[in-house]
């Protein structure tokens, strides 16, 4: 059967062999399309089928030996109703998967033909493909794009067309190449994506205000607080892409110290970047600005390239303590932790006892088991104490019940 498909390749017109040329490109440029969007793998495997003139191609995951994960399946030339039922109950059974899980090491080009009529090797799925799809001959191959993870894929051919011949076997393995990068491509994205998010979310929880600027001063990535903070319009603003502040000599000390982060001249032990004190218009306690560097990266593809950092601290705004926290690190109860939080939060004892509607023997009677369940004698040991113990980020709305809005990652000139 190869020999015949041998020698049928040898007697194709130079026209037949430039359009198989040009289908094998078209298939290359989409498959690196899908390495940045992993919603054309699908339609990927469509043009693989074709280009390696099969019916079908199955496509999947599967990590560290465990049991295939189903992540694409294209037909061509099949009954829908084959189609649904290989997709809903059939694919983890196909022995033509289990074979490649039990051989995950990399390789192109496994010849897999069904065993015949007779043959104690017959598996229920070549009784399934026999039956409703009259796919009889199989091509599998197994990339690893990932540590611990390896691709399956498999292509389906009817029995009218035979075994698979050298040339499409040849053309199988340049595809699979290509898939193998495109994978270790699309997991490297997938994974900078996740650590962007889990980054933008860490930032977002940072209470204190945040501005990543690039190497030309420009302010264009900020967390939430630096977006409340400028929309709060009290002495720190945006212009022109650059932070401002509201007077003019601690703005151009601030510009001063953003320079010097920015300067290539400096001697490598100088210090860059620094601290500064900016009062503020309404007359509330003046902010705390630190300008630091950021490490340089290696890269020079990529936009914006993000050299150094402004953080600024609001001491009017307090950590926030809820009784929820209090309550599972210290086991107080409902009441002791709302008493608490109040305390944390600079009421006085007895100013707590009025908002909470309790006498204030009570709340004194609720002070002393806080003292006793926490390790402290006095006020001002207990709030030290859970200050120093809260986590610097704000709750989630998993930890408080609220929304979570997305996080921010523009910053924009008023």
């Amino acid at each position: 059967m190869c020999e015949a498909g041998d020698r049928a390749d040898a007697r194709s017109s130079p026209g037949e062999s430039v359009t198989a040329d040009t289908a094998l490109l078209a298939l290359i440029e989409h498959i690196y399309d899908a390495a940045s969007d992993e919603r054309l793998w699908p339609s990927v495997m469509e043009q693989v089928a074709a280009v390696m003139e099969s019916h079908a191609v199955t496509f999947s995951l599967l990590r560290d030996a465990e049991k295939p994960r189903f992540s694409a399946f294209a037909a061509l030339e099949y009954d829908p109703r084959m189609h649904a039922g290989y997709v809903e109950s059939r694919t983890l059974a196909d022995s033509a998967l289990h074979f490649l899980t039990a051989h995950p090491q990399p390789a192109s080009g496994h010849e897999l033909q069904s065993p015949g009529e007779r043959d104690p090797r017959r598996h229920a799925s070549y009784d399934w493909h026999w039956r409703y799809s009259a796919t009889w001959h199989h091509l599998a191959g197994m990339t690893s794009p990932a540590p611990g993870f390896q691709s399956g894929i498999i292509l389906h051919r009817g029995r009218e067309r035979g075994d698979y011949n050298s040339t499409l076997t040849g053309r199988f393995a340049v595809i699979l190449r290509h898939i193998e990068r495109a994978l270790e491509i699309g997991f490297r994205l997938g994974s900078l994506a996740h650590l962007e998010r889990a980054t933008m979310e860490l930032l977002d929880r940072n209470p204190q205000a945040v501005f990543l600027f690039d190497d030309h001063g420009h302010f264009t990535v900020g967390n939430r607080a630096a977006e409340e903070l400028i929309a709060g319009a009290d002495g720190v603003g945006i212009d022109d892409c650059r932070l401002t502040l509201h007077r003019r000599p601690d703005n151009n000390r601030l510009q001063d110290l953003i320079a010097s982060v920015l300067s290539n001249e400096l001697d490598p032990t100088t210090t860059r970047g620094g601290l500064l004190a900016a009062p503020r218009p309404s007359g509330k306690r003046s902010y705390s600005l630190l300008v630091s560097p950021l490490a340089p990266l290696a890269f020079s593809l990529g936009a914006p390239r993000f050299a150094g950092c402004v953080v600024i601290a609001d001491p009017e705004l307090r950590p926030l303590a809820s009784d929820q926290h209090l309550g599972a690190l210290y086991g107080l109860t409902a009441a002791e932790a709302r008493l608490a939080v109040r305390i944390v939060a600079g009421e006085t004892l007895r100013a707590a006892a009025t908002q909470l509607g309790i006498t204030y023997a009570t709340a004194r009677t609720t002070l002393a088991c806080i003292f006793r369940k926490t390790g402290t004698r006095r006020q001002s040991e207990l709030v030290a104490m859970i200050l120093g113990a809260l986590p610097l980020l704000t709750p989630t709305a998993t930890d408080t019940g609220g929304v979570n809005m997305p996080p921010h990652s523009g910053i924009t000139s008023p």
